[in-house]
């Protein structure tokens, strides 16, 4: 679930955890309460009482960096081989939004303070399948130029030994080890920059010289400054799997799902005919054609020649990003907004427009930027491919005006 701000565990692939594990029962009142008031806020804080002192956690969870492999940019390390210094752990995943809009500062802080006494460790714990590859991570770690150490828990054994349940999340060890500080989800930057310079100086760390702040400009955003009445307005991710929609269709009615074609949930995940209904709801997305349905995606069924199967959906908001995967071959997807070709000043950062139209080259199993419009507003994306390849897991959105560089 988006939120705006971050994503949690009972999403996607976490949905298969959670049902091997908890009843349905649980799980379904999980669902209502986290739709219920996580939704108005996911900015989750710990760490500082009212009198701004050090809140020392009690009945701790045991925090061991437990299953990681595939290090990038650092040898394999413990917390406590970490000792004297402090440590950020980050719980991240490379197609997530609000993981992503979070780069900016971890990457800020890495290059302020890790010659003053700070490590940031990246944990990747993935949520597609696709994201469990550690070329794919590499390579984002590359395209992000994320340059702190970044170590993969594909088996989420260090997210279970944190407790945690939220991308993205940011734990804090002081110089002794010590949990002092956690943030889930977008935000609270220059509280956690605080508390990272009160650690570091309690860890006789020289900081003096350093300035608080972002050293460059961010093109990311500050939840902060939206106004939560456009929050609740905007379009909430939208995951296309069966592990999602079934079990939302099972709450009430398909207006519970993120799918509007009623044919989605008839008989098993299987290769379907779909027919869009041509009156669309906000917040759904709709099926033409041949698709499978899958357990974390659909995919295109068939090969076809003018880009006549295609998946549409009416959102609200002033961003929009898709998560997509390829196999073997690049492929293109046709992109139209409110039925034309995308205006330049509607594209975003991934979208090529020519004299045939605005298409997405999807050369890598990534989240590709789809719009950036320059207001918050309401209008249908149509995307189709004529490859049997295409695939789509998830739409997020976003709420913030662009802005320049």
């Amino acid at each position: 679930m988006d939120c705006s701000q971050c994503r949690i565990e009972y999403g996607g692939v976490f949905v298969t955890r959670l049902i091997a594990t908890r009843k349905w029962g649980l799980l379904i009142l999980f669902q209502c309460i986290a739709a219920s008031v996580v939704f108005l806020s996911c900015d989750f804080t710990r760490g500082l009482d009212s009198e701004g002192e050090f809140d020392y956690y009690e009945d701790k969870p045991e925090y061991l960096l437990k299953g990681l492999t595939d290090w990038t940019n650092s040898d394999p390390f413990s917390l406590d081989e970490a000792e004297g210094k402090v440590v950020l752990v980050d719980f991240w995943t490379y197609t997530c939004i609000n993981c992503i809009r979070t780069l900016p500062w971890l990457k800020d802080w890495h290059h302020k303070y890790s010659d003053n006494g700070l490590i940031i460790l990246g944990i990747h714990s993935p949520e597609f399948h696709f994201e469990k590859n550690p070329d794919n991570v590499r390579q984002a770690v590359e395209d992000f130029g994320i340059r702190y150490p970044v170590a993969l828990d594909n088996g989420h054994m260090t997210w279970d030994s944190f407790r945690n349940n939220y991308w993205p999340a940011k734990y804090i060890f002081d110089k002794n080890g010590n949990l002092q500080y956690s943030h889930f989800g977008e935000g609270a930057y220059l509280e956690t920059e605080e508390i990272i310079r009160q650690l570091l100086v309690q860890a006789d760390m020289d900081i003096s010289g350093i300035k608080r702040g972002l050293s460059v400009p961010s093109v990311g955003r500050d939840i902060s400054t939206e106004p939560l009445t456009i929050r609740k307005r905007q379009t909430q991710e939208l995951y296309t799997g069966s592990d999602w929609n079934r079990q939302l269709r099972d709450l009430g009615t398909v207006r519970n799902a993120y799918i509007g074609n009623e044919e989605y949930f008839d008989g098993p995940d299987e290769l379907k005919v779909f027919l869009d209904p041509g009156l669309r709801h906000r917040d759904q997305f709709y099926l033409e054609g041949s698709w499978v349905v899958g357990r974390e995606k659909i995919t295109h069924g068939r090969e076809t020649g003018d880009f006549e199967d295609y998946i549409a959906l009416k959102f609200s908001g002033s961003e929009v990003n898709v998560v997509l995967s390829v196999e073997d071959f690049p492929y293109l997807v046709k992109v139209t907004l409110d039925g034309k070709t995308v205006e330049n000043s509607d594209a975003g950062n991934d979208l090529i427009i020519d004299r045939n139209g605005s298409f997405l080259r999807v050369d890598r199993s990534a989240m590709y930027n789809v719009l950036k419009l320059d207001r918050f507003d309401t209008r249908e994306l149509k995307l189709s491919s004529n490859s049997s390849a295409f695939s789509v897991y998830a739409f997020t959105f976003g709420s913030s005006p662009v802005t320049s560089d």
